[in-house]
């Protein structure tokens, strides 16, 4: 009788302990799946963050081509820039993501350029630079 008591305890404790044991990875595993997606999610701000960078870019070059931003129409003191409130939507969509701010620099060649904090120092026949900053902020 004792013997058959003590049977029964011992599959108490295992179903117990099986329990506990799946419940703990699932709470393992959950806790990955979540981790995981937040970082999913930040990766995939910064390369929207980088492509809008891009786009910046060609659209700066575009001006410059057709003329419609010059390099004399930029000072030693107060260098031309672009914010993204200046950009098309088509390069940033303030309705998706407002904290991807682009904004692209254009200094004078052998002239600091206060709004990045560096110098333009260019090769002959090159007479200016172009900065293009692209902001993202990780929020988790």
């Amino acid at each position: 009788m004792i013997k058959r008591l003590f049977k029964k305890g011992i599959v108490f404790y295992m179903v117990l302990a099986t329990i506990i044991i799946v419940v703990l990875l699932s709470i393992a595993i959950l806790t990955m799946t979540l981790s995981q997606s937040r970082l999913t999610h930040h990766q995939a701000g910064r390369i929207q963050a980088y492509y809008a960078a891009q786009a910046g870019m060609v659209y700066t070059y575009e001006r410059l081509r057709q003329g419609l931003w010059t390099s004399g129409s930029c000072t030693d003191a107060v260098p031309c820039y672009i914010n993204d409130t200046e950009f098309p939507k088509t390069i940033i969509s303030f309705d998706a993501d407002p904290t991807h701010k682009v904004r692209v620099v254009f200094c004078p060649s052998a002239t600091y350029c206060p709004n990045v904090n560096r110098n333009c120092t260019t090769p002959a026949g090159i007479n200016f630079c172009i900065y293009i900053t692209s902001l993202y902020t990780y929020t988790p």
